[in-house]
């Protein structure tokens, strides 16, 4: 929480010759934030603008195989690599870190994918039904639309009855 009147006493008593030690004493405060009010007021001073530290760029385990993964996703476009696949291939050549960075990345490469809408076909109640029969037993079923429920008729007979 930032609190403009405790950084500026900080700012003063340290231009006033107060240690850092002193100062996160007198005001209750860890050494740490006392050293971390000071950067951004001396960074402020210098650019005129917010410290804002910048995360460090870790180098991924991954790094050296994405521009195998890339073939891989070009060579193989239809039907595309599954993630386990393009894990399992990279595994081959000698990586050694997890599964889901892999699928992270691949996620992003691929980006989102759309997929074809599905349409529904509304019939009236009694309009649409499937069946099928064996020697013993002879199933009915009957769709009734908007949420009404299904019909499902068992008959064992060795003939079906006339489907009305």
């Amino acid at each position: 929480m930032k609190d403009e009147s405790l950084e500026n006493n900080v700012v003063t008593l340290h231009g006033r010759g107060w240690s850092i030690r002193k100062l996160a004493r007198e005001f209750g405060i860890s050494r740490g934030r006392v050293e971390r009010i000071l950067l951004r007021n001396q960074h402020k001073r210098e650019t005129g603008s917010e410290y804002h530290k910048e995360p460090e760029k870790k180098p991924s385990k991954l790094d050296p195989y994405k521009d195998y993964i890339q073939e891989l996703l070009e060579t193989y476009k239809n039907p595309p690599p599954t993630v386990q696949r393009v894990y399992e291939m990279i595994r081959e050549k000698g990586y050694e870190g997890g599964r889901t960075i892999v699928s992270y990345y691949l996620a992003g490469v691929r980006g989102k994918q759309t997929t074809e809408p599905v349409i529904c076909v509304e019939t009236a109640p009694g309009q649409r039904g499937s069946h099928d029969w064996s020697e013993l037993l002879y199933l009915f079923f009957r769709y009734r639309p908007a949420g009404k429920g299904h019909f499902l008729q068992f008959h064992i007979e060795l003939f079906p009855p006339t489907v009305y």
